[in-house]
């Protein structure tokens, strides 16, 4: 019977698991993709604060402010005829 010495058993044993690892994959971080474009908006002190008056005035569950500028965005869109 040949013996292998311990250290290739335990250097054998690593590669294998090591090699399982690599199936898992890789995760991908931060937010999700989607196909929205992001973008930047200022808004003047006063604008918050009437946004974040509505948001208030909106019920359970309240939206984010990006919601409630979507909305709106949406909303004054439909008025003026868009899409056409």
């Amino acid at each position: 019977m040949v013996q292998t010495p311990l250290r290739a058993v335990v250097f054998s044993n690593i590669v294998y698991c090591m090699a399982s690892i690599d199936d898992i994959g890789k995760r991908k971080r931060g937010r999700p993709a989607t196909d929205a474009t992001p973008v930047l908006v200022r808004l003047m002190p006063t604008q918050i604060a009437h946004l974040d008056a509505w948001i208030a005035d909106q019920p359970e569950p309240k939206p984010s402010r990006p919601e409630a500028i979507r909305e709106a965005l949406t909303e004054h869109l439909k008025t003026k005829g868009y899409p056409k």
